[in-house]
């Protein structure tokens, strides 16, 4: 992982759902869960920083990171296999 790296932040009490971040990011950051936009793949974010301008609610933020933690959906299910760890 990458020290001080450029990551999105979605603020859900502004997200309307609306999926302009999830369409206009070519890097596949962002889901769509539950009428809500998450951060799915925060490694692969490129700092473009389209979602964060095209938000029509203002939702997206990019913060500098030094941990590049994925969130975790709510419909996502964790199942412990082993050593390693499955997410459906």
């Amino acid at each position: 992982m990458c020290s001080n790296r450029i990551m999105p932040i979605v603020d859900r009490n502004r997200c309307l759902g609306c999926g302009v971040c999830y369409a206009v990011c070519k890097m596949r950051v962002f889901t769509l869960r539950r009428g809500k936009a998450w951060v799915l793949n925060p490694d692969r974010c490129n700092s473009c920083g389209l979602c964060e301008k095209l938000c029509p609610t203002h939702a997206i933020t990019l913060v500098k990171s030094r941990r590049i933690m994925p969130e975790k959906p709510p419909e996502s299910i964790i199942v412990s296999r082993g050593r390693g760890l499955t997410l459906f």
